[in-house]
C-alpha cells in the first residue's frame, strides 16, 4: 500500500511545506510506512503565526455568545467524528 500524502492547514488552505520536504510516518506496531508528512520549517511556522494573528482580529470582534456558539459547533463536529479522529490519532 502506498503512503498517503498529507498536507498542512495554514490560512484556510491545505498546503505542502514551503521547502517541499517531507518525512515518513510509520506504524510503531508494524514498522509499515503509512503516510508522507510535510516537514514544516520556520517559514511554515511564520505563515501559520501570521494567519492566526490575522484571524484573531475577526474573532475578537465577535461577542462572547458568538464565540461560544462557534466552539459548540466545533465540539459537536469533534463528537460526531470522534471515531475517525481516534483512529487517526492512534
Amino acid at each position: 500500500m502506498a503512503a498517503e500524502q498529507k498536507t498542512m492547514f495554514i490560512n484556510g488552505a491545505w498546503c505542502a511545506a514551503a521547502t517541499g520536504d517531507t518525512f515518513e510516518a510509520a506504524s510503531p506496531a508494524t514498522g509499515a510506512v503509512f503516510a508522507s508528512i510535510p516537514k514544516g520549517g520556520r517559514a511554515d511556522a511564520q505563515r501559520a503565526i501570521a494567519a492566526a494573528k490575522a484571524g484573531q482580529v475577526g474573532w475578537a470582534k465577535l461577542s462572547a455568545f458568538d464565540r461560544a456558539a462557534a466552539l459548540e459547533r466545533i465540539g459537536a463536529l469533534v463528537h460526531e467524528r470522534g471515531e475517525a479522529l481516534a483512529l487517526a490519532l492512534s
